[in-house]
């Protein structure tokens, strides 16, 4: 009798140890799935943190171009509307004496006005972005559209967002670097040489062309371009990253994020080619 209990004791304990064993084990496995599900924040949306989308807008195009950059954003990007300059404030002669137009060279003396309203409008935007806690900044005009399938194209992902397709191509971007277009249009495609592969599908490349309806600014980039586009003004926003291209870093991605609804514009109407005579 004494030798059963003291066997039927023995199991009773093996049991309770048993149990004790699975439930620490269970523990074990509650926390690694627990941990999975609450997982560190991914490198896209850290990026998603760091980056501001700043959208270029005169008053009647201010909530299209909210909702636009509201569905990029995804919940994730601060966005911010920089109102758009109106002709009838631009002082020409001001500008001139305080050196910030060259109005006796400017490339093209019948847009002045429509130009230079333009260029202060993203300098605004430039400024707005240098003085924030921001390291990137994404800016929009108002006809900004996005190209179906273009962010899949840059990441080989089926349904990336645009921080995916910035991640992507700042995985290939050289170590200093100021802009990238993302909607360049009239490049001279046919001369692209040393193309850097972002994807199967999408590359980097120096044959920037024109445009500038999005862009993506580093924060050195946004420092420089805020000093090209505020002494001695001669052409275009888009002309004077190009004469000054010795110290403007600027590359583009193809095929282009982002095309234009076609409104009339400052060049006219119509949505531009990414490939012409440029």
């Amino acid at each position: 009798l004494a030798k059963r209990t003291v066997f039927l004791g023995l199991l009773v304990l093996l049991r309770a140890t048993a149990n004790m064993m699975a439930i620490a084990l269970l523990a074990i496995l509650f926390a690694r799935v627990q941990a999975a599900w609450v997982e560190e924040p991914g490198e896209s949306t850290e990026l998603a943190k760091r980056t501001v989308f700043l959208g270029i807008a005169m008053p009647d195009a201010v909530d299209h171009l909210n909702s636009f950059m509201g569905k990029l954003a995804r919940g994730q990007t601060h966005f911010e509307i920089v109102p758009g300059t109106n002709i009838s404030t631009i002082n020409l002669k001001q500008l001139e004496r305080s050196g910030t137009v060259d109005v006796k060279h400017y490339d093209k003396p019948f847009a002045i006005y429509s130009e230079l309203a333009t260029t202060f409008a993203h300098r605004d935007a430039v400024a707005r972005f240098v003085k924030s806690d921001y390291d990137y900044a994404v800016i929009f005009e108002d006809d900004a559209r996005m190209v179906e399938g273009s962010f899949a194209k840059a990441t080989g992902q089926d349904k990336a967002t645009l921080i995916d397709a910035i991640e992507a191509i700042m995985a290939k971007l050289p170590e200093k670097w100021h802009e990238v277009n993302l909607g360049r249009c009239d490049a001279f495609c046919a001369l692209e040489k040393a193309k850097v592969d972002i994807s199967k599908k999408s590359f980097l490349t120096r044959q920037s062309g024109w445009c500038a309806h999005a862009y993506l600014l580093s924060k050195s980039g946004g420092k420089q371009l805020l000093k090209l586009l505020s002494h001695n003004i001669s052409a275009s926003n888009d002309k004077m990253k190009r004469m000054k291209n010795a110290h403007f870093e600027r590359l583009s991605v193809s095929p282009r994020l982002f095309d234009q609804t076609g409104r009339c514009g400052v060049n006219g109407c119509g949505s531009a080619p990414e490939c012409g005579t440029a």
